[in-house]
């Protein structure tokens, strides 16, 4: 009788550590697909402090377009150039969204809008790290320190 109950208890615990690594794979596997420049072609959108709203649209030839709407009415469009890029560590890798030509919406620490934010600076760009959610969807991080990020609009 105690051994039956010795393998019952085995089985269980296996059991219960197969049922952990299953949901482990389902949790993380969305996360840990490696992102493509192709998958970051798209629509994205973020909301900012002042309750107004920045759309980026990232065009297949490497072309994107910034829509920064201010609550105050005042709107701001540019036209730039990105690019995918996947930096290798001895930790991992990271994906970065390089972009030019472009403006900066919110001010050095990502609390209030530019006062300049009409001004793009001459051969600036910028490099936003790209990660997904748990979900698997795709967040590009304007200020991730500050909790803006770029989410893709699912159409």
């Amino acid at each position: 009788m105690r051994k039956l109950k010795t393998i019952i208890i085995v089985v269980a615990v296996l059991i219960l550590i197969g049922l952990l690594e299953l949901l482990n794979i389902a949790i993380t596997g969305p996360m840990s697909n490696p992102i493509t420049g192709k998958e970051l072609i798209g629509e994205y959108e973020t909301q900012l402090p002042d309750g107004g709203k920045e759309v980026l649209t990232l065009f297949p030839e490497g072309i994107c377009k910034q829509d920064i709407f201010l609550k105050d009415g005042r709107t701001y469009h540019a036209t730039g150039k990105w690019q995918h890029d996947e930096i290798h560590t001895k930790f991992g890798s990271s994906d970065y969204l390089n972009l030019e030509g472009t403006m900066d919406s919110l001010s050095e620490f990502g609390d209030k809008i530019n006062p300049n934010i009409e001004d793009i600076p001459q051969g600036a760009s910028a490099g936003l790290p790209v990660e997904r959610t748990l979900m698997g969807h795709i967040k590009i991080s304007l200020y991730g320190d500050q909790g803006i990020y770029y989410r893709k609009i699912e159409k």
